[in-house]
């Protein structure tokens, strides 16, 4: 029997209890710093998402929301300023502890980073903007245990990045376990039979999640017990590695 072997994070909603608005926020500070009128509001912003490169949503959003840019062409030189500014913005935010994190998730991933199991961070954003977010959460003298870092391209979107990770490592989709929140990727977990459990966030309800084998609304804290929504019960009131190997027991035992 396959025992857990690796632990997989899809990080960009896991780390983030409000990444949307966390980027949000620093884009139209960058708007600010470069003299420009413009806010992307909360109903805006969720339409911008689903350009997934950042870059291209900045260029996007200038081409077709003010016509002096879309009638004389968008100069890179502008997106990679306003793109860079974002950034520095983002990890300002990062540095001050201004960004909440899922309830029980600091108590989750320092317990992972005192086991030997390898976690593997699955992200759209930049090996350091992940350094900084877990820096933030944990402390610098803790990130080093946690090395595995897979940063996704725009060719991801169609490709099993997960069987890829777990490759580096020589190991096989029933040696890990997936907690993530993207809805996009679940097909590429589930169609290598990839153990996966799924966390709500603010834009999405447990039926999204359909085939995860469990489905739960954060990391739970003993006064903040976890939910498993739909799929598997939880038999504890907090993730940990103990309840992620019972999961991952289970699913393989299926």
């Amino acid at each position: 029997m396959n025992t857990l072997n690796a632990v997989i994070l899809d990080i960009d909603g896991v780390l983030e209890e409000v990444k949307h608005e966390s980027h949000r926020l620093a884009f139209n500070r960058a708007f600010y710093d470069n003299g420009l009128e413009w806010f992307w509001d909360k109903a805006l912003y969720q339409n911008l998402l689903s350009i997934k490169d950042e870059r291209q949503r900045l260029a996007y959003y200038l081409n077709n929301f003010h016509l002096q840019c879309a009638a004389e062409g968008v100069p890179d030189a502008i997106v990679d300023r306003l793109y860079a500014d974002k950034l520095a913005h983002y990890a300002s935010l990062v540095k001050q502890g201004a960004l909440p994190s899922r309830p029980g998730l600091i108590r989750f991933l320092q317990g992972m980073a005192q086991s030997a199991l390898p976690v593997i961070f699955v992200t759209e954003r930049t090996r350091s903007e992940i350094n900084l977010l877990i820096q933030q959460l944990l402390g610098r003298e803790t990130t080093n245990k946690m090395v595995h870092c897979e940063e996704l391209d725009n060719a991801d979107i169609a490709t099993n990045v997960y069987q890829r990770c777990l490759g580096r490592l020589e190991l096989t989709p029933q040696d890990g376990l997936l907690i993530s929140d993207s809805i996009s990727r679940l097909p590429n977990a589930l169609s290598i039979k990839l153990p996966v459990i799924a966390l709500i966030n603010e834009t999405t309800q447990d039926a999204a999640y359909a085939g995860a084998l469990s489905v739960i609304d954060h990391f739970g804290e003993p006064a903040l017990p976890c939910q498993a929504v739909s799929g598997t019960p939880i038999s504890a009131p907090i993730i940990s590695l103990d309840t992620l190997k019972e999961l991952h027991g289970k699913a393989i035992a299926g």
